[in-house]
């Protein structure tokens, strides 16, 4: 509960509304009743190593890059994700819940503090490049914690 409230706290309002059509505001303002039961359930995802599919579904949205740039042109636009807010809400948590002093904690991406995926998408693809170029091939492995 103690992380959870500290999380709420730092959720930022008036934000656009993901596809569950909640607003971040009715969970900052909510009851702690619903504190409750929304621990349990993160609490219950992280135990049962799933989230449900309805639970992570966003919304993408074309944002224009430069708006004084050229409308018509498709590389002035970005993709950006909507995402629910109890998504939201429960991958706050996890930043907290994930940290870790370890040397390899700077080549992670995901969860945390000011990183961004992209970054990750965009050195995969210069490494893919480099050996591709060079006549080499370029294998991937996916795994499953």
């Amino acid at each position: 509960m103690k992380d959870l409230i500290e999380c709420i706290r730092k959720q930022k309002q008036r934000k656009a509304i993901g596809p569950d059509g909640m607003a971040t505001e009715s969970i900052i303002h909510a009851d702690s009743r619903l504190l409750v039961h929304l621990s349990i359930m993160f609490n219950l995802f992280l135990e049962a190593r799933y989230v449900p599919p309805a639970f992570i579904q966003s919304t993408i949205i074309p944002l224009v890059k430069l708006k004084s740039g050229e409308l018509s042109y498709v590389n002035n636009y970005q993709a950006i994700a909507i995402s629910t807010s109890l998504s939201k809400l429960f991958e706050s948590v996890l930043v907290n819940l994930v940290t870790s002093s370890a040397d390899c904690e700077r080549y992670q991406f995901g969860f945390k503090a000011r990183h961004s995926t992209g970054i990750c998408t965009k050195i995969f693809k210069q490494t893919v490049d480099y050996y591709v170029n060079r006549g080499s091939n370029a294998f991937l492995q996916f795994y499953r914690f």
